[in-house]
């Protein structure tokens, strides 16, 4: 089975936090995704993926529709240092949150943050890369044919 894989635009903004970048992630169902990648810049420190439960509770899923983030969230470390950071919702207040692993990532703890999600492309299947090399591949003989003969 292959793995349905896209790309998110994101950003998200809270007091002396500025980060923005772009999430590779497979889909789980529905409009759940796993993110598998990030590349983007918090206050000018590249971020970098933390694994799964690496963070507090942190299942690195996203949602394509709002909510973008459970209460889980999604945790990363900057360039900069070993500071690990969670974003995270908090469905109590409908807000969403920015912690480090300084204070517990839940009801509510951390920085404010305003947290905006666009989809931006689906990556092609290995399945439909091969299926499109396969029918050029097919033309090129086709076409090879009608030059020789």
């Amino acid at each position: 089975m292959c793995l349905r894989i896209q790309t998110f635009d994101f950003s998200f903004t809270g007091t002396g936090i500025s980060a923005s970048g772009m999430f590779t992630a497979t889909l789980v169902s529905g409009s759940e995704f796993t993110v598998t990648s990030i590349s983007g810049m918090q206050n000018g420190f590249a971020m970098t993926l933390s694994a799964p439960g690496a963070f507090a509770n942190n299942d690195n899923h996203i949602f394509s529709t709002s909510p973008f983030l459970t209460l889980g969230g999604l945790s990363f470390v900057l360039s900069n240092g070993s500071t690990a950071y969670n974003v995270y919702f908090n469905p109590g207040t409908a807000s969403y949150f920015e912690c480090t692993l300084a204070t517990t990532c839940n009801n509510g703890a951390g920085t404010p943050i305003t947290f905006s999600l666009s989809q931006v492309s689906q990556v092609p299947e290995p399945g439909t890369l091969m299926l499109l090399g396969s029918g050029l591949v097919g033309l090129a003989g086709v076409a090879r044919r009608k030059l020789l003969g």
